[in-house]
């Protein structure tokens, strides 16, 4: 275990800089009989650090991103559990699916996922992916197996790169992505890598303005619940007095260049991290 994970990725910290607060969220005020009355209604807390990273702006959008919990999440969750309320759109409300997604009770996380009938496509725009950096990652399996595996497509502005799990492949059928006029239209398309067409299952798609890197990718596929749902995002590590981990939502502020050394490299960015207990 590490000191500090945000969604499963270590994040360095610098110890001279982290701090925890707690918070008690509460109501007190005086009564008829002058006593002194209220409610405690919980007990939040605050976790404040520095984290050094690589002075690559793309490294240092990708943990911000990461940590903030940025873009569109999908778990294809039905809302209640009714089956007339599969919900396609995004933890954040943002934008859903059109109609050839149904849902599917064999799910890598959860109790449901999205589901595409053999040869059938269905497709997402959501408002980013041609100014600059994105990544599409994504659980799939066919019907025909229970095995998920983590699929992703990530553009680093230049080139678009594709992996399964964290390991660079030549191609994917999964999904097309077409970027233009500051959009990004993702279609999920029930094929085989090798094109054959095959009814497939969804989970846990995101699709994120900013290049995921390898970690990142490395800590998804080691993921064993889904993570929380956008904004929001998951601590866990060595900082946590909890046996289990805690749901919060991470603020990000850049410091610029310091001299530290990271990975070999003297000098380094600096992030200000905040993560508020939700």
């Amino acid at each position: 275990m590490s000191f500090l994970e945000v969604n499963g990725l270590n994040v360095d910290v610098d110890l001279g800089s982290f701090d925890r607060d707690n918070s008690d969220i509460q109501t007190f005020s005086r009564v008829e009989g002058l006593s002194l009355e209220g409610t405690l209604y919980a007990a939040k807390r605050e976790w404040d650090f520095k984290a050094p990273w690589e002075p690559v702006e793309a490294v240092s959008l990708a943990i911000t991103g990461w940590v903030k919990g940025r873009g569109h999440y999908y778990t294809f969750e039905r809302v209640d559990g009714a089956t007339t309320r599969f919900n396609k759109y995004s933890t954040d409300g943002g934008p859903g699916f059109d109609s050839q997604l149904t849902s599917h009770a064999t799910s890598k996380f959860g109790s449901w996922c999205g589901f595409l009938l053999s040869g059938a496509s269905s497709s997402v725009t959501v408002t980013f992916g041609s100014e600059g950096r994105y990544s599409v990652s994504a659980w799939r399996a066919s019907q025909a197996s229970t095995t998920y595996a983590l699929h992703s497509f990530v553009y680093d502005g230049t080139t678009i790169k594709m992996f399964d799990g964290a390991s660079l492949v030549a191609s994917h059928c999964f999904a097309k992505l077409t970027a233009a006029s500051g959009y990004l239209s993702v279609t999920l398309e029930a094929r085989l890598d090798g094109g054959t067409s095959s009814t497939s299952r969804f989970d846990g798609l995101m699709v994120v303005p900013y290049a995921m890197s390898t970690p990142q990718l490395a800590a998804r596929v080691a993921r064993t619940r889904a993570e929380p749902p956008f904004p929001y995002v998951e601590l866990d590590g060595d900082c946590l007095e909890d046996l289990t981990p805690v749901t919060v939502k991470g603020f990000v502020a850049s410091e610029g260049m310091t001299q530290v050394t990271r990975n070999g490299t003297v000098n380094a960015r600096m992030l200000k991290i905040q993560l508020i207990e939700r």
